[in-house]
């Protein structure tokens, strides 16, 4: 009986003995759970909140870039509008003036009959001569417009030949129909009516660019392709613009032309 209580006590000591470290092992398992799902609770809350942030800043990407389309498209259309009424105004001016046509969507200025060449000639008449002086008058009004000084940029001057000859004796030969257009605007003559005061040849002198063609946009009739016609260029949207049409040219004279 003595031994039997001795194992019985014996057995409950160990057993008491060893119930404190399961205890701990449990308390332990569940604080690890515990502190990995609060690992995991802010790995994702921080995960969250970074993919909330990118989808603000892309959001807001996206509003800045509409914001940017839409303003570039109203600048575009307010561009367009600006120069439709340049062209309009010139337009209106070329009603007066027989043969002068001007093209909205090539923005160029023909002059029709009144400035027509003979083939190989470079020269042309006194009544063309006239009316390209009075209507350059009227695109020099235009350019000094608010709208004008803003968008109009150049105008170059293109000569045009046939298809007669060689291409390097058109090229020069286009050439010089161009630049005795030039000249023809700033020779003296005695017409005052339409004689260019100093401020406008100098408006031609900062303006106007020769360039020449050969038989390029050839017409369907060799008469008409023997022709001059002057190309508006007009500023982009945001290209500075100066602050005189009349730019500095450290005094030198005009000079003489020198075709003869």
């Amino acid at each position: 009986m003595a031994i039997f209580n001795r194992a019985l006590v014996t057995s409950r000591s160990k057993t008491e003995s060893e119930k404190p470290f399961w205890i701990s092992f449990s308390d332990l398992m569940t604080a690890l759970m515990v502190l990995f799902l609060v690992i995991m609770s802010v790995s994702l809350l921080s995960v969250a909140q970074t993919l909330l942030k990118q989808q603000r800043q892309y959001r807001d990407e996206l509003i800045e870039i509409r914001d940017r389309n839409m303003e570039q498209r109203r600048l575009r259309e307010a561009r367009a509008r600006d120069i439709d009424t340049l062209l309009a105004q010139l337009a209106a001016s070329a009603t007066n003036f027989r043969g002068v046509q001007v093209s909205r969507d090539k923005l160029t200025i023909d002059f029709g009959e009144a400035v027509r060449f003979a083939s190989g000639d470079y020269h042309f008449t006194r009544e063309g001569e006239h009316t390209v002086r009075g209507f350059v008058r009227e695109v020099l009004r235009v350019a000094r417009t608010d709208l004008g000084r803003r968008w109009v940029r150049r105008v170059v001057v293109e000569g045009f030949t046939d298809v007669d000859g060689s291409y390097l004796f058109n090229l020069d030969l286009s050439l010089k129909r161009a630049q005795n257009v030039v000249c023809s605007l700033l020779r003296e003559v005695p017409d005052m009516e339409t004689r260019l005061s100093t401020d406008e040849q100098q408006q031609v002198r900062a303006l106007f660019l020769v360039g020449g063609f050969s038989y390029n946009s050839a017409k369907i009739s060799k008469d008409e392709s023997r022709r001059v016609e002057l190309r508006l260029e007009f500023r982009a949207i945001g290209e500075d613009t100066p602050l005189s049409l009349v730019e500095n040219h450290d005094g030198a004279a005009i000079g003489h032309c020198l075709l003869r």
